[in-house]
């Protein structure tokens, strides 16, 4: 099971989950034209978290070329795929497989403001791996001992506090944030106490703000806590 980052943050995000008999694309929040270039084929599937643009931009390009759509109902009719025939409804706490794949998907509710926003935890039965993908949301939510884990951390309080005084963010900002997105702080906390640290090989944090989020501080408290062995890559 191999993990790659496309694009992260908040002009868009696309993430490519490959192995023995499986190509799949997690969220396409990246024009159709500019996706089409970065992977190496068309995926398998494609498993998308919720409804804004930077994460679902290619949706109705990909559904129309004949790639199966993995998300939830409301995700589908916000995106305007709803009733496609290439959509794929999931549930909280309910697992479906991508045919001809050895990957098993469970999908489970985070806090964000979308109609109906997912994490995932795919499965690769043959390879025996599993990979926990949670992006926009305020918490961790579920606990889980994968080997790979992708999860944002969109800002750090230290970062946002110099962002107000310089007047780059809003000070209003600084609540939504804390109730939409993952900070530093929070994922500190969640951590350890919703992952099985033992188990966990690879840490991708994906969706870093450019503004409100220092990618050196974020890896410096991650390594605080995390073995020395575990793969940690920050984007």
């Amino acid at each position: 099971m191999k993990f790659q980052v496309l694009a992260s943050g908040s002009k868009g995000n696309a993430y490519v989950l490959s192995g023995k008999g499986y190509y799949i694309l997690i969220e396409c929040g990246i024009p159709l034209n500019t996706l089409l270039k970065k992977i190496a084929r068309l995926p398998d599937a494609v498993l998308v978290t919720h409804e804004h643009k930077d994460h679902s931009k290619a949706v109705k390009g990909l559904a129309s070329m004949g790639v199966p759509i993995y998300c939830s109902y409301g995700t589908a009719f916000e995106a305007g795929i709803y009733g496609h025939h290439n959509w794929e409804h999931v549930q909280h706490g309910i697992s479906c497989t991508i045919p001809d794949t050895p990957i098993y998907v469970v999908g489970f509710n985070v806090q964000h403001d979308a109609t109906e926003p997912l994490g995932f935890l795919v499965t690769d039965t043959e390879a025996y791996k599993d990979l926990l993908f949670v992006t926009d949301s305020a918490n961790l939510v579920v606990k889980a001992s994968p080997q790979i884990a992708a999860i944002e951390c969109n800002w750090d309080i230290e970062t946002v506090l110099e962002s107000v005084d310089s007047g780059i963010t809003h000070r209003a900002a600084l609540k939504r944030l804390s109730q939409t997105h993952m900070g530093l702080e929070v994922l500190l906390r969640e951590l350890p106490e919703h992952l099985w640290l033992d188990a966990l090989e690879e840490l991708y944090i994906i969706h870093t703000s450019s503004r409100n989020a220092n990618k050196e501080r974020i890896k410096q408290g991650l390594r605080g806590i995390l073995a020395s062995q575990i793969k940690l890559e920050v984007f």
